[in-house]
């Protein structure tokens, strides 16, 4: 038998984005303003409801940003799978 979990990734950013900003409860004006504070530049309320709209994509500093303050994967961040979920099956003998 493998020991492997199977799970659906989340198939858009945009909901990626939107569950680590719920998970910390924080509005938008608030998550926006915790991003700015990681580094990566200035990060607008507008900026994070483009992102949750799937009008546009953050930028690499922004997605590593997204990654520290929801403290996720930065692979997850980007394709919604975390290679620390995924289980290699034992070798057979």
């Amino acid at each position: 038998m493998l020991a492997v979990r199977m799970r659906w990734p989340m198939v858009n950013i945009k909901d990626r984005i939107k569950e680590i900003r719920k998970s910390l409860g924080l509005s938008i004006e608030d998550f926006a303003k915790e991003l700015s504070k990681r580094g990566c530049g200035i990060v607008t309320e507008k900026a994070v409801s483009d992102w949750e709209l799937g009008v546009r994509r953050p930028l690499p500093t922004k997605i590593l940003a997204l990654a520290e303050l929801g403290r996720r994967n930065v692979r997850w961040v980007q394709t919604g799978v975390d290679p620390d979920e995924i289980k290699t099956p034992a070798p057979f003998n």
